[in-house]
């Protein structure tokens, strides 16, 4: 157990076992200060966010009327709190007193007590892109994980630990491989060579994400949406999401020389994930929520393909498989460089960077190409034949011929946003 995580349990405990008389001040006084806590919650989160929290124990009914218990312990004596609550068993409302609240409550004040109402929206965002990606929560809310190369993972540890001290989080080997059986019926093999596994075993913290709207669980087996709070949020938030998202999903910028057109190119790039056969339409409508919040932050996409087979699952379901393409223009690569810097994750940060660095070379000719266009133009205007400013400007006579008279093939024309990224080259 976390050394830090066992002190906060001590505390709580501590917090709640103050007296066994359950009428003593302490134990009054103890349940004001539960009453406290419960409002600061409500305040931070949301009735609607606590609510959830409750909810997902089996016990709810228990959290709701210990809420309700909180308004009357000092109106009633607990008798009256019994019948009025309708409790079954007339000891419960002393065991309340004596600091053994139903497990919803210590839920809340688990949370209470190692701030996790206090994190902000920025790390609660990326917590969700890792958690929509190569990460989640496990279907009984028992712990949170991130997959990923350890030293990759350890930039996480550290950035999470600096805002929240108080997470417990433990960094393992992935051992383990995974046969996995495409559609048309042949099998692979999935290595977990190099691959680690930051874990949050905290049930607590778990249940928190899970209210915020992170679904537990496969998420190929379930509809996921984007939350409201990402979608609405500002550009921050959704940065910090599309970061965590990308730096799982998305594949890695990769620059090439290209034989057949004889020139570099900076190779497609596509989000893609997966659903069974029953959640294909929310499948793709998923990812076009990712691309609407691209799209609010000026960065170019393709339409999402029609979802096709992918694996077989052992329970003999099939998956299926769709994604969209980020734009690999020279304008595009560097807006989008401007938005996803991949803080967590070396290899895409530095493949990207060479990404951008082709794309500058590309605007430089881009540009130079508009000079010459310009130039042409002024020429022509002066009589001067499609033969001379080939010469003159050192182009083929075709494209001279395209330029100036059939208006073809154009040079891209400048901008101000265009002149703005020529000036950074």
């Amino acid at each position: 157990m976390n050394i830090n995580t066992k002190i906060q349990k001590e505390n709580l405990k501590k917090f709640l076992l103050v007296s066994n008389k359950y009428n003593s001040k302490e134990n009054f006084k103890k349940i004001d200060k539960i009453k406290e806590i419960i409002e600061e919650l409500n305040s931070s989160l949301g009735e609607k966010i606590i609510d959830k929290i409750i909810s997902t124990h089996k016990d709810y009914c228990f959290g709701v009327k210990f809420l309700r218990f909180l308004e009357l312990h000092r109106k009633q004596d607990s008798k009256t709190i019994t019948k009025i609550l309708n409790l079954e068993n007339p000891r419960l409302v002393e065991s309340w007193y004596r600091g053994y609240p139903p497990r919803p409550i210590k839920t809340l004040l688990t949370i209470y007590f190692n701030s996790y109402h206090k994190i902000n929206e920025e790390d609660l965002a990326y917590l969700f892109g890792w958690g929509f990606g190569d990460g989640g929560i496990n279907n009984e809310l028992g712990y949170y994980f991130v997959c990923g190369k350890k030293h990759d993972l350890l930039k996480i540890k550290k950035y999470l630990r600096e805002d929240t001290p108080n997470i417990p989080l433990i960094i393992e080997k992935n051992d383990g491989s995974s046969l996995i059986t495409l559609h048309n019926g042949e099998k692979r093999t999935i290595s977990g060579i190099d691959s680690w596994i930051l874990y949050i075993r905290d049930s607590s913290f778990c249940k928190l994400l899970y209210s915020f709207g992170l679904p537990k669980g496969n998420k190929v087996l379930q509809k996921t949406a984007v939350p409201n709070w990402i979608k609405e949020g500002d550009r921050k938030i959704k940065k910090a999401f599309l970061n965590s998202l990308f730096e799982g999903e998305l594949q890695t910028h990769k620059v090439q020389y290209n034989i057949r057109r004889n020139k570099i190119d900076i190779c497609p790039i596509t989000f893609g994930l997966s659903k069974i056969q029953d959640y294909k339409l929310n499948l793709v409508w998923f990812l076009n929520e990712i691309r609407d919040v691209l799209y609010e932050l000026n960065i170019k996409s393709s339409e999402v393909e029609d979802p096709k087979p992918s694996n077989i699952r052992k329970d003999g379901l099939i998956t299926y498989s769709s994604r969209f393409y980020i734009s690999i223009s020279a304008l595009n690569t560097i807006n989008f460089s401007k938005l996803i810097d991949y803080p967590f994750n070396k290899a895409k940060k530095e493949a990207l960077l060479k990404a951008v660095a082709e794309a500058k070379v590309k605007l430089g000719r881009m540009n130079y190409q508009v000079k010459k266009y310009k130039k042409a133009l002024r020429l022509f205007d002066n009589g001067l034949s499609l033969y001379k400013i080939s010469k003159e400007l050192n182009i083929e006579y075709s494209t001279a011929k395209h330029w100036l008279k059939t208006k073809e093939h154009l040079p891209i024309m400048l901008n101000h946003k265009f002149e703005r990224y020529i000036n950074e080259v």
